[in-house]
Order: structure tokens, then C-alpha cells, then sequence
């Protein structure tokens, strides 16, 4: 009889770690930080196919067809500055600063790059991925 009473306390205790994992496994904000760096390593080398893979559909075609004016420059450097988790941690809002020059120039210019991103896809038991939903502003301070 006394297996009986176990049950519904063992049941209990198996939801709240289940729930406390999906909680923590989950959680949109605590993984932007590192998909935002990526994003902005991928401009520094010029890995532009994969700096695309962070844009949302509706502005990848966007960024896409500025691949040859940013394939012309020379990053220097690129640092992710500053960002902010809003509604929830689902939107993102950054900050990235490039340097960059042209040839036959050997000035070196700053590109301020502000951008939106927004966590989008997840459902119950899947994660979402972080797509950047603005489009790439023009090189310049």
C-alpha cells in the first residue's frame, strides 16, 4: 500500500524537473549573444553565404544581392558592441561597429551596424533560430 502514496509525489517531482530543463533549454535570450558575435565574425572574414543564413527570408534576398559591394571592401575589424533583449527575449536590437577599407585607399572607415533580430520558429518542444528582420543600412557612420 505504501507504493501506492509514492506515485503522485514521484510524478510531481519528474514534472518540475521537466519543466525546469525546458525552461532552461529554451530560453531565446540566453543564446543571442553568441549567434550575434557569429553574425558579425562572418562579415569580419567575409563569409557572406554565411552571414545570409542570419537573415530573415524576407531580407536575406536583400543582403544577397549587396554581396558584391561588400565583398569589395577589406575588414579590418569587427566587434559586436552593445545589444538589447526585449519582449519577452524574443526581439533583439544591436549594435556592431566594422572597420573597414577600399582599395586603392588605405583609410580605414567604421561601419555602425544597427540591427533588429527576432526569435522566430519556436514551438512547444523545438527551439526557434534568431533571424535578423532589418535591412543591412548602408556603409558609413
Amino acid at each position: 500500500m505504501q507504493g501506492w502514496r509514492i506515485w503522485p509525489a514521484l510524478l510531481l517531482v519528474s514534472l518540475l524537473l521537466l519543466s525546469g530543463c525546458n525552461g532552461a533549454l529554451f530560453r531565446p535570450g540566453s543564446e543571442w549573444p553568441q549567434v550575434g558575435e557569429d553574425f558579425v565574425k562572418r562579415l569580419r572574414w567575409q563569409d557572406l553565404s554565411g552571414a545570409a543564413a542570419h537573415f530573415a527570408e524576407e531580407q536575406r534576398g536583400a543582403f544577397l544581392e549587396r554581396t558584391s559591394e561588400l565583398a569589395e571592401l577589406q575588414m579590418v575589424d569587427g566587434q559586436l558592441e552593445t545589444f538589447i533583449l526585449t519582449d519577452n527575449d524574443r526581439r533583439a536590437e544591436s549594435v556592431a561597429v566594422l572597420q573597414y577599407y577600399r582599395f586603392p585607399s588605405a583609410s580605414v572607415r567604421r561601419w555602425v551596424l544597427r540591427q533588429q533580430w527576432e526569435y522566430r520558429g519556436a514551438g512547444d518542444l523545438t527551439p526557434g533560430e534568431w533571424r535578423i528582420v532589418s535591412p543591412l543600412p548602408p556603409l558609413g557612420e
